[in-house]
């Protein structure tokens, strides 16, 4: 999975190595669900404009695998 810009102003990339569904959630520090989405393709543009600059937790499960990257919104 590759993320750019990283760090961003709040819109994110997302480019998977497969075209398999998945679940993408964005928590915030404390741990709050502050985006979901389920993605089939092997793109996805993430949105977060709307929320504080700080560190976020991207969660993207698909099939039995689990991935877990920071997000830095300025």
């Amino acid at each position: 999975m590759s993320i750019y810009p990283n760090p961003g102003t709040g819109v994110f990339h997302l480019l998977f190595s497969d075209n398999d569904e998945k679940y993408i959630e964005i928590v915030n520090p404390v741990g709050e669900l502050v985006y979901s989405a389920r993605v089939k393709m092997n793109k996805a543009i993430i949105d977060i404009s709307n929320k504080p600059a700080g560190m976020y937790i991207l969660h993207v499960k698909g099939g039995n695998k689990k991935t877990s990257s920071k997000l830095i919104k300025n």
